[in-house]
Parts: structure tokens; C-alpha cells; sequence
């Protein structure tokens, strides 16, 4: 049974306080095994050697490890002086390294040779990646497709693609990529293999010696075995070890315990065990046995960029200790309790009883009392706003020590280090007394925006004396982590200068009335407005005005990390459109200047639900690759129009990356593309979606290691976007579809390229 305590949480007060509902397991001290319960746990409680890998666990098993110390789909066959065997579906592949503390392997396809031209064609079967859900695939793979024994009209199709390379059978024997679901009907030929390789497909020519090449390179994977690290981890930090209930039907998880195995954590002879997890997280993964705990609970917890909110078993009992802000309503009983009575109701009526249960009609004690509580309370307070009122103007002239600090001294110069000082009376005349409302009020005024709906900052916009149109943000709001964001963003802005990134026009000396940054106005919104807000509207975004806001944005990202910088917060909302729709990423308040001589920093994670990485949310270590991993949301956005995160859809959905790493592993690309985008019917789009998937599924991955560069996203963006799609798809004249008349009548946008200004 899930009990929730709902509670009114001040969220007006402390905005970064957020309600996040987890349960709690209570489980119930019941044998999940049988007599040999000891022994599992004697035999699982150290590392095995298969073979030349050493130092083996969970969630391998295989030769004299016993299955359940292992995980389904990790079974190792092991011989002495080789590297071990590990079987997925039909295939074997030989598993020459490992490391287990980053989930990576790399794989080998065993006697690969036997499958070029098998001796024996078995009809209509097929091997595959049936247990490839385990792993995450490195930027160089893709899948090749071997089809045997095709029939005469499939191999005249398939000869205009790729070369046969087997004779000998009824028919010809071919190879291709995953293009070739889309020519012909698979089932004609004989059997069919599909095999993952570490080469570019485009670079085999069709002879067999270059394809025994490829079908013998080995190859990076990650692999994964629960949908988090939670479940084992929460078994290990109970002192006990991950295991599988090899006697349920599911291979359910289980944790083996010095005394018997349990179903989530190990637990004393008189207490019962709690566990920490996300919600959601248990019900996607139906190998959790629920049906071992007795009750559930879900509590409200504090969050924010400091704070770590994980919930592994290691840390969730601290995440409930720093407890949560909540209001209420009731009256307020210190004045009786000040007079030594105790607050109380009577037939619905406040009443405050003495010691004898009987009234207490005076509280001019309780009172006075309470007024030089306040009145203590309000010295106090006064101290306390001038402590911080120092840090304040300390942070403020620590990071603006560079700009002038009197008036005379900013009529001799209008700049100073690069950065234009304005004064506040001209960008108030600038934009009409700097309005906070959004409403366009005035003929000379243009449309705002705001990033965050409760953000301590407010943009006006409008028109200089020279002419020039500017955003203006304003700091309304005395909130230091605020200011510090606020001035980092003008220093970074000052060491950047690339057509693709917002321009800083300057700002205020530090003496202004008030904090205002400039900047270069643009009046055609965010990305996201466009593609799910209120500018979208059907087919007002075309697949190739797309595909360049995908190559510009990547430019501006492979520019800021090039200079050292890291975004930290990118996405659509971002990422502003000028009207020809050429990018400007802005909103640069979270960047952080990276060392050149370290791997990552170590930092709370900071950044907008939906787009950060998860390796950083958890570890804590900022490294280039955060952003490409929200990079790779934006391309999904770019495809599908959706928001990166939509409470309404289901909840396995919720999240757009994970809806959509799901839709490509499962070859259903077509169920995630916008419709208006022309997926089904236009050739050119098709081919370029389909490559944008893939360069975004990269983009996702769990480990950094696995995700390319910016630089390499940029590479890849443009070879996508300069390939010939009507050469392309005039030499496949069978092809039902009319791409190329749909490319042509497509204009695509002017290209911005990424050089720096």
C-alpha cells in the first residue's frame, strides 16, 4: 500500500525547494531461498578468474561461479589461457577487456569467418541482438545485416545497393546496413544475421577479404544490468551480495545475506530493513520483488543544486535529515505556552488551559513576553542584513573590480577592459523606464522573454540612441548565488566572440542604481517556442531549416569548449532564433571556466530537468561531455517537436531521452518524428533524420567515454547536412516515394559557418 503525505510546501519563499516522492521499502524478514542459503553466499562473497580476466563479480557468472551470483545475459564460458566467451542470442563474441567500476567491455564476434558463407542454410532463421537491450553502443558501430540465399526479384534489388559476396546457393548472398529493411521483404532470403561492427559501413567495397576484416575488429560496448545503481548498491551497503533467485520464473533480483538471501537488503534478527528509491524507477523493472515488502511510503524531500538527490542506499537516509519547508495554517499558541498553558479546542474554539484544565482569560504576560521575542528577533535580523549586505557588495566588487567606480570617472570613458559602460538613466530612456511586465506596451518597444518563470532576473528590451535593439536584465533580487551567476555570465561573455552566441553589448559600473546587462536583442524567440511553444505551428519549421539550428548550435558548443568553457545548461529554450532562424545560444550564468589540465571538476550538478547528464547528476564530475549529453536532447526536440520532459505523457515517457533511446533501440524511429517533417514520404529528410538519431543516441549515453566530442558532432552534423541525397536517391529508381521533387520545392536556409567573428 503507497501511504502520501501531502503537504503545502513554501515554495514562494525558497523556489528551489521541490516535492519528490521516493518509497520507502519495509521488507519482510522472510526466506527467499532454501538450505543452501550459507553457501550461495559463501561461494558469491569473492571475485572468480574465467580465463585470462580476473577479479570477475557480479553481474558475471560462468564456470564455477554459479548463476546465482550472477545476472541472466552475463554467463562467461571460460577456458584456461583465453579470453572468455560471452553469448548473446546466436552469437558469441570473446570478451578481451573489462572494466567494471565504468561498465566497459570490449567484444570480438567469435569465429567470424563461419558466417561470410556458412556451409549450411537453415530456412527462414535468423541471430541477432535479442539481449542487446544490455548494451550501449560505442559512435563507430552500426549494425551489418547478412541475408543468404535470397530469392532472384530480392536480389535484383539488393544488387543496386551492395555486392553479393557468397555463390553457390539458389540465390546470391548480400550485405548492407540497416537500410535494407526498407528495399526489401527479409524473408525471402533463407536466413538472415545481423551483427554489430566497429568499421563505417560505407567503407566496405563488397569483396570478402575487406569483409572477414571488419566481422573480425573488435569493438566498445557499456552494458547494463537494472534500470539504476540503486538496487545493488543498496544490497551491498547492507553487507550483503547481489544475486539472482534462480527458482523464480523472472530470475528476480536477490541479495545474499551471511544468515539467507533476502529480496532487496540484508537485514538483523530484530529489526526490519529500509531501502530508498525512486519511484519510478521500481516500476519499470519488473525483477524487483514488491511482493516482499510490506509497506511503502512516500515522503516529500528537500532539492537543490547542492544537494544530492540520488537516493542510492548510501545517502537516503541523509537526504530525510535535512528535512523539508512547509506551511500551515493554525493559530499561534506561544503566548499561552509563554503564560505555562497548553493550546487547545473546544467545540471548534481556540482555547488555552492551565495546568487544571481550566481557562486562562489573561495573556497580557504571554504578550509581553512575545513582544521581546520580536523584538530580539528584529536586532538580530538588523545585524544579520548588514553582515550580508558586506558579502554582497565584497562579491559584487571582487567581480566587477575592473569597471569604474564613480560617475566622473565614467563620463572620461564609456568602456573599460573591452565591456561597455552604460549609464542607468540611458538604458532606462532606452527602454521606457524598464518595464517588468512581458506585454508589448509601447510602439517602441519589443517583445520580451524570460528564461525562468520565478528567476531573480528580468529582461526589457528596446532601441538605443544609435539605433541598436538590446535585451536589458535586470537583478531585482539581493540573492548572492544569483549575483554570482549574474557577473560570471559578463565575464564569460567578454572572453567570447562567435556569430552563433549572443552579443554582450556591456552593463552598469558597479556604483548604478541598479545591476543591468546588455545584450544583442533577438525578436524571433527560442527554439523552443517554435518547436513546442507558443510560435509552433505545423510545418512552420522544416526538416532542413532544423538541421541547420542542429549545426549552428553544435558550432557555438564546439567553439565555448575549444575556449575552455563549459555551457552547462543547454537547451532549446537557449538557444535564441534571429529572423533568418541562424542560432544564438545565450544564457551563460551557469558556465564554468574549465582547467585545461584536469579530466572533470567536481561540482553539484546545476542545470534544467530533462538536459543534464546523468554521470554528472550522480558523480558529481563536470566534464564537455555534460553538454554534449544535453546537445543530444536537443537533437531528439529538433526531431520529434516534443518537450524534453511532459508530465502528461506516460510515465515511461516522461523523460524524452529515455522515451527515445527506447524508440531507437527498437527500430520505431518513425513513431518519435514529427509528422509535418515529411519521415515516410520524403527521401532527403528521411535519410537525414534517421542519421540524426543515430548521431543523438551516441550523444545520450549513460558513459561519457562513449559519447563523441562537440568537435566530432559538428563533423558528423555537416557531413549529414552536405551529402547529395538526390544523387542518392536517383539511383534508387525503385523507390516508391518522390523525394527529390519534395527536395527541391524545400528552400533551405542560409548556412552560418563556424568560424569566429
Amino acid at each position: 500500500m503507497v501511504a502520501r503525505l501531502m503537504l503545502s510546501l513554501d515554495q514562494h519563499q525558497h523556489p528551489i525547494l521541490t516535492t519528490v516522492f521516493f518509497v520507502l521499502l519495509i521488507l519482510v524478514s522472510s526466506s527467499c531461498g532454501g538450505d543452501s542459503d550459507d553457501k550461495d553466499y559463501t561461494d558469491c562473497n569473492k571475485p572468480f578468474d574465467c580465463g585470462l580476466l580476473q577479479q570477475l563479480s557480479y553481474p558475471f557468472w560462468g564456470g564455477d561461479r554459479p548463476e546465482v551470483c550472477g545476472h541472466e545475459g552475463f554467463e562467461l564460458k571460460c577456458a584456461d589461457g583465453q579470453h572468455p566467451i560471452l553469448a548473446s542470442d546466436a552469437l558469441e563474441y570473446r570478451l578481451s577487456s573489462l572494466n567494471q567500476s565504468s561498465r566497459l567491455m570490449t567484444l570480438r564476434l567469435e569465429r567470424s569467418q563461419q558466417y561470410i558463407c556458412p556451409a549450411q542454410i537453415q530456412a527462414n532463421s535468423s541471430s541477432g541482438r535479442r539481449d542487446s537491450h544490455i548494451f550501449g553502443y560505442d559512435l563507430s558501430l552500426q549494425s551489418l545485416n547478412l541475408l543468404y540465399n535470397c530469392t532472384t526479384s530480392t536480389s535484383e534489388v539488393l544488387s543496386k545497393s551492395r555486392i553479393s559476396f557468397c555463390n553457390g546457393y539458389n540465390g546470391s548472398s548480400f550485405y548492407g546496413n540497416d537500410d535494407i529493411f526498407g528495399l526489401l521483404d527479409v524473408d525471402q532470403c533463407s536466413m538472415r544475421i545481423r551483427i554489430p561492427i566497429a568499421k563505417s559501413f560505407d567503407q566496405l567495397v563488397g569483396d570478402r577479404q575487406d569483409l572477414e576484416e571488419v566481422l573480425g575488429d573488435g569493438f566498445n560496448v557499456s552494458y547494463e544490468y537494472d534500470q539504476g545503481p540503486s538496487i545493488c548498491e543498496g544490497c551491498m551497503a547492507s553487507k550483503g551480495i547481489c544475486g539472482t533467485n534462480i527458482t523464480h520464473p523472472d530470475k528476480q533480483f536477490m541479495c545474499l545475506c551471511p544468515d539467507q538471501p533476502y529480496a532487496l537488503v540484508c537485514q538483523d534478527s530484530t529489526h526490519h530493513s529500509f531501502a530508498g528509491f525512486h519511484l519510478e524507477e521500481i516500476e519499470m523493472n519488473s525483477s524487483y520483488p514488491l511482493n516482499s515488502c510490506q509497506d511503502f511510503v512516500s515522503a516529500p524531500i528537500h532539492t537543490g543544486e547542492d544537494i544530492a538527490t540520488s537516493l542510492n542506499i548510501a545517502d537516503y537516509s541523509e537526504v530525510l535529515k535535512m528535512g523539508f519547508r512547509m506551511s500551515w495554517t493554525a493559530h499561534n499558541c506561544s503566548a499561552c505556552e509563554t503564560i505555562g498553558g497548553r493550546c487547545g479546542f473546544e467545540n471548534g474554539e481556540f482555547l488555552c488551559f492551565g495546568r487544571d484544565r481550566r481557562r486562562l482569560k489573561s495573556f497580557d504576560a504571554g504578550l509581553g513576553a512575545s513582544f521581546g521575542t520580536v523584538v530580539i528577533m528584529l536586532v538580530a535580523f538588523f545585524f544579520w542584513y548588514r553582515r550580508k549586505k558586506r558579502q554582497y557588495e565584497s562579491i559584487f566588487s571582487r567581480s566587477m573590480k575592473s569597471v569604474p567606480s564613480s560617475k566622473a570617472h565614467m563620463e572620461r570613458r564609456s568602456s573599460y577592459n573591452g565591456v561597455h559602460l552604460f549609464s542607468y538613466e540611458e538604458l532606462e530612456e532606452a527602454t521606457n523606464n524598464l518595464p517588468e511586465s512581458l506585454e508589448m506596451e509601447a510602439a517602441g518597444q519589443y517583445i520580451m522573454f524570460v528564461e525562468r518563470f520565478a528567476s531573480p532576473c528580468v529582461f526589457s528590451s528596446g532601441k538605443l540612441l544609435d539605433g541598436r535593439e538590446v535585451a536589458v536584465k535586470r537583478l531585482y533580487d539581493n540573492n548572492y548565488k544569483m549575483l554570482e551567476q549574474f557577473l560570471n555570465e559578463v565575464d564569460i561573455l567578454t572572453r567570447l566572440r562567435h556569430q552563433n552566441l549572443v552579443l554582450l553589448y556591456g552593463c552598469t559600473s558597479r556604483h548604478s542604481r541598479e545591476l543591468l546587462v546588455v545584450y544583442q536583442y533577438i525578436a524571433n524567440g527560442t527554439l523552443a517556442d517554435h518547436l513546442h511553444g507558443e510560435r509552433a505551428k505545423p510545418g512552420s519549421l522544416p526538416w532542413f531549416t532544423r538541421m541547420n539550428i542542429a549545426v549552428e548550435t553544435a558550432c557555438a558548443l564546439a567553439y565555448l569548449h575549444t575556449s575552455v568553457i563549459v555551457h552547462r545548461d543547454v537547451k532549446t529554450s537557449n538557444i535564441l532564433l534571429d529572423s533568418n532562424f541562424c542560432v544564438k545560444v545565450a544564457d551563460f550564468g551557469l558556465s564554468r571556466i574549465f582547467p585545461t589540465d584536469v579530466t572533470h571538476v567536481s561540482t553539484a550538478p546545476q542545470g534544467t530537468p530533462g538536459y543534464v547528464d546523468p554521470e554528472y547528476h550522480q558523480c558529481y564530475q563536470l566534464t564537455d561531455k555534460s553538454d554534449v549529453y544535453s546537445f543530444g536532447v536537443v537533437l531528439i526536440e529538433l526531431i520529434s517537436s516534443l518537450p524534453a520532459v511532459d508530465i502528461s505523457r506516460h510515465r515511461h515517457e516522461i523523460n524524452l531521452s529515455t522515451m527515445a533511446i527506447n524508440k531507437i533501440q527498437n527500430n520505431s524511429l518513425n513513431e518519435l518524428v514529427d509528422p509535418s517533417l515529411g519521415f515516410e514520404s520524403d527521401y532527403a529528410a528521411r535519410k537525414m533524420i534517421s542519421a540524426v538519431a543515430g548521431l543523438s543516441f551516441q550523444c545520450l549515453q549513460r558513459a561519457k567515454e562513449l559519447r563523441p566530442s562537440m568537435e566530432k558532432v559538428v563533423e558528423i552534423l555537416k557531413e549529414i547536412q552536405s551529402r547529395d541525397y538526390n544523387e542518392e536517391r536517383a539511383e534508387d529508381k525503385d523507390s516508391s516515394s518522390d523525394g527529390v521533387g519534395l527536395l527541391k520545392s524545400c528552400p533551405i536556409p542560409p548556412y552560418c559557418h563556424c568560424d569566429m567573428e
